[in-house]
């Protein structure tokens, strides 16, 4: 019996301690409105975003054709965090929510900035795997920016509704994937049908 127990005990500490994070993948649409820096047109992009559900990281690829080019561009958001909020008639709804830093803090105290929210239902994440989560997240907003080198204003207004893939969080799951490796597939997807980043 001894003899059992130690190569169980050794296979057993040589095992990672962790297992990979739970992922949840959204897909839709984002449409935009640009104008200043002397132009001015609307832009309609298809969205990926996949979020770490332990970490509440996300990471989010738009793609489409931009005067007859297809791009795409991914952004990794890690100064995120998940939120439950109760909402009308008591319904629960998650929010994704920007951590702030120390001068917003001061600025705001006890306030957050809002990436994404969306009423909760259940979501099958794996195999026999549910939780309570936001089966479609929207946003809307706008940003400020300036054209580099000419340091041009422009204000870019937008519009965002996602909706759960439950076959892709599934798939993504049971392969272990972390969030860099399922952007990376993402990514290289985009990148053999054409687009460029």
């Amino acid at each position: 019996m001894k003899r059992l127990i130690i190569p169980l005990i050794l296979v057993l500490l040589g095992a990672p301690l962790t297992t990979p994070a739970a992922l949840l993948f959204y897909k839709g649409a984002q449409t935009e409105n640009y104008f200043g820096a002397e132009n001015q047109e609307r832009r309609a992009w298809k969205s990926v975003l996949i979020l770490d559900y332990d970490t509440g990281t996300f990471a989010r690829t738009l793609y489409g054709t931009l005067h007859g080019t297809k791009l795409y561009s991914t952004i990794h958001y890690t100064n995120s965090h998940i939120v439950q909020v109760t909402g009308p008639k008591g319904k629960l709804q998650t929010v994704i929510a920007r951590i702030p830093n120390d001068c917003q803090v001061q600025e705001s105290p006890g306030k957050e900035g809002v990436y994404f929210a969306g009423p909760n239902a259940m979501l099958t994440i794996n195999t026999g795997t549910t939780l309570s989560f936001a089966r479609t997240l929207a946003a809307t907003g706008s940003n400020l920016g300036h054209t580099t080198p000419s340091d041009l204003p422009y204000i870019v207004q937008g519009t965002v509704l996602l909706l759960f893939k439950q076959s892709d969080t599934i798939a993504s799951n049971q392969a272990g994937e972390t969030l860099d490796a399922a952007v990376a597939r993402i990514e290289a997807q985009l990148q053999s049908q054409g687009f460029s980043p």
